[in-house]
């Protein structure tokens, strides 16, 4: 039995106070933990009463943003269809145009590799036209008489003279300064300065004239046409070289009436001439001032000569018609097979021990093997700087 004065009552008076304490001050804890949460959810239900509005207000902005965003991108890819639409009609249309070319192409290419029986062979199968070439003669030369008319004093209110039908020479000078022909002439080096046709009513035949010039030789050519649009007749007056370098391809081309082999054989002369030109020139600049000379003695050869030596080159440059021995019954479109340069370098030395000469005898040999291998002016400048060149000192 316990006593209230006793050590354990004492104890529990204290214990039952600090418990009672305790409970006070969690209370007072609770209360305060009570009043702060309310607090918070009174200002949390504040802010969010005043964001809600402005959230609303931003999400229909951003849906209306949207919405014109949507927009220009739809537009923007009805732009883009209609650009790659444009685009794919543009490279159809050239793909056709491709195509038509190479097609010509191919029937022109199949054309030049035939010779003239196979060519004219396939102009007698073409379908004939519903005019006779008499018909074509008559309307041709109707229209020629039409332009060397003048106007009728009765033209029509607003016209001019001369505005409804232009003079032949007029069609000509616009014909040969038109652009395609220009750049043609540019390409070809072949160029027509006159042109002439005049027809016979009587015999049934014309004769057409043609005056030009390839590169720097001058022609003139005239072929008589009959009835039946063939050749009867060719005359030609070409340049001196030409008729002595190849006579008798020129003969055979008379023979045969072949308008389209002179020229083309007036072409590749012409080529071959300028080509012959160029080197000569070059060789000149090229041992200028090196104590070689090279200088034209001729209108086919070039001279060399060097200070340290009295041995003398001459490049020579002649051409060789090798028609009598091309086994062809007519002329085919690889004219220039029948007409191609000849080359050589050939050694003038006088006085020179027997030992010498007999090395210089080999030069023309040499040369002609290493034009071959590495063209003309490579072989010259090899050759030239062997023999003439400054010698050596010696020790």
């Amino acid at each position: 039995m316990s006593h209230i004065g006793s050590e354990d009552d004492d104890d529990l008076i204290l214990k039952d106070f600090r418990s009672s304490g305790s409970r006070l001050q969690q209370r007072l804890l609770d209360a305060q933990h009570e009043n702060r949460d309310k607090h918070l959810e009174a200002e949390l239900a504040r802010i969010q009463s005043k964001q809600q509005p402005q959230q609303l207000q931003d999400i229909e902005e951003d849906n209306g943003l949207d919405g014109m965003e949507d927009a220009n991108i739809a537009e923007e890819i009805k732009q883009l269809e209609q650009q790659i639409q444009a685009t794919q009609t543009d490279v159809d249309n050239l793909r056709t145009e491709l195509q038509d070319w190479e097609a010509r192409r191919h029937r022109e290419a199949a054309l030049t590799l035939n010779n003239m029986a196979e060519r004219a062979s396939r102009v007698v199968d073409q379908p004939e036209t519903s005019l006779s070439p008499v018909d074509l003669d008559a309307i041709f030369d109707y229209l020629f008489e039409m332009g060397q008319m003048p106007a009728s004093e009765n033209a029509a209110a607003g016209f001019e003279p001369n505005t409804l039908l232009t003079t032949t020479p007029t069609i000509h000078a616009s014909a040969m300064s038109h652009p395609d022909v220009v750049a043609q002439q540019t390409f070809t080096h072949l160029t027509f300065t006159k042109l002439e046709n005049v027809f016979d009513p009587d015999g049934g035949w014309r004769t057409c004239s043609l005056e030009g010039k390839a590169y720097d030789s001058w022609f003139s050519v005239t072929v008589r046409v009959d009835a039946n649009l063939t050749l009867s007749s060719l005359d030609f007056y070409v340049d001196t070289d030409l008729q002595i370098d190849a006579s008798t391809l020129l003969a055979r081309i008379k023979k045969e009436c072949n308008l389209m082999a002179l020229l083309r054989l007036i072409l590749h002369f012409g080529r071959l001439e300028d080509g012959k030109n160029s080197t000569f020139e070059y060789l000149v600049s090229r041992y200028k001032d090196t104590g070689i000379y090279a200088q034209r003695d001729q209108q086919v050869s070039l001279l060399f000569a060097s200070r340290w030596t009295d041995i003398q080159l001459r490049l020579v440059w002649n051409y060789n018609d090798t028609t009598l021995s091309q086994q062809q019954e007519v002329l085919d479109v690889s004219i220039c097979d029948y007409l191609v340069p000849d080359v050589r370098l050939v050694v003038v030395a006088e006085g020179q021990s027997a030992k010498l000469t007999n090395i210089l005898g080999k030069v023309p040999e040499k040369f002609q093997s290493l034009s071959d291998q590495v063209g003309v002016i490579q072989a010259v400048e090899i050759m030239v700087g062997a023999i003439l060149q400054e010698p050596s000192p010696q020790a």
